[in-house]
């Protein structure tokens, strides 16, 4: 199994919410290693250690805002910012676990008011981080799968209310929305734009300090809009974008399904000229790749690799066309030669 997926159903173990055939999956690959269960004991004694088993707290009204922050002055010590946004009754966390599941992953689960649009009732909340290099899969309340890129953030109710489903996203990620015509899926980023979908997948870019933010559809019908209401329809294999600039919203050119490459893992080129070919390879690889000057726009590219290894495929392109390649340094590499075959 998945790594993630091994910590995932520890987690739900420990919180009781396993099915049978989790369960067994769960079992069987606990007896594979003695590593295994090593783990196991491990994230349970943090789990532990941080109040996972957090007791059941019913949410009625404002007067429980007195129990809650009781609750957690007891058991965590309360920042300065805590205590004044408490105050306010604007958010109040608790029982933050922090988990380094490998270099650079960071998880943060919490427990949180939020006033959800609409309606009166707060709602429990999740927060998921993500750092160098890691990824994470996460499924929603609503069997929505979300794969979260690096150096990336998403907050998500555990029960989506009966207003909607909605989800604020800093960061890159690609959605598998699962349909309901009845509560249309929203993500509110960072900025002021916000996506709408009933069913469908598709990709968002969405960094804190980014001047725009990107939409691509791989599947079905999104909406992208800004808080003027300026909006853009998007279907399958069409990409838009929000512009800080004007607060502009606007459909640009077709999508390119190697923005997303890795979440699946497949690197595909259509008479794709050499020098976007590049880039693309920089962003999947996080490798630095010089092409001369002269073959950038001539030479073009025609392929797919699934599970790409860099070396690999810089070797099969290369030889295509009938030019050189070479290293210049760590993760550096340069296409040279004399014209394109």
């Amino acid at each position: 199994m998945d790594r993630d997926l091994q910590i995932s159903l520890i987690y739900k173990s420990l919180k009781g919410e396993l099915s049978d055939q989790e369960q067994q999956q769960l079992d069987t690959w606990l007896e594979q290693d003695a590593d295994h269960q090593k783990l196991r004991d491990q994230l349970q004694q943090k789990w532990e250690v941080s109040e996972g088993y957090e007791p059941q707290i019913e949410i009625d009204a404002k007067a429980d805002f007195q129990k809650l922050s009781a609750r957690i002055k007891e058991h965590s010590k309360t920042t300065a910012a805590d205590e004044k946004a408490l105050s306010e009754g604007r958010i109040v966390s608790m029982n933050r676990r922090w988990l380094s599941i490998a270099a650079g992953l960071l998880l943060v689960f919490s427990l949180a008011w939020w006033r959800w649009p609409g309606g009166v009732d707060p709602v429990e909340m999740s927060i998921v981080i993500t750092g160098t290099g890691e990824e994470r899969e996460l499924i929603l309340a609503d069997g929505s799968t979300v794969w979260l890129n690096e150096n990336s953030k998403l907050t998500f109710p555990n029960q989506f209310p009966s207003s909607g489903r909605e989800v604020q996203l800093e960061g890159e990620a690609f959605f598998s929305v699962k349909k309901n015509p009845e509560a249309p899926f929203k993500i509110q980023t960072t900025t002021v734009a916000e996506i709408k979908v009933v069913g469908t997948s598709f990709l968002v870019q969405a960094p804190m300090a980014a001047q725009q933010v990107l939409v691509e559809v791989a599947s079905g019908t999104v909406r992208l809009q800004s808080s003027t209401d300026q909006q853009v329809v998007l279907n399958a294999g069409e990409r838009g974008t929000w512009s800080v600039a004007g607060n502009k919203v606007q459909k640009s050119e077709t999508a390119n399904p190697n923005s997303y490459a890795w979440q699946t893992d497949v690197l595909v080129f259509d008479e794709t000229p050499l020098l976007e070919v590049a880039k693309d390879l920089e962003q999947y690889f996080k490798v630095s790749i010089k092409v001369q000057r002269n073959l950038g726009s001539t030479c073009v590219v025609s392929g797919c690799f699934p599970e790409p290894n860099m070396d690999h495929v810089i070797v099969a392109i290369t030889r295509s066309l009938g030019l050189e390649w070479s290293t210049a340094g760590a993760d550096r590499y340069r296409i040279t030669g004399n014209a394109c075959n």
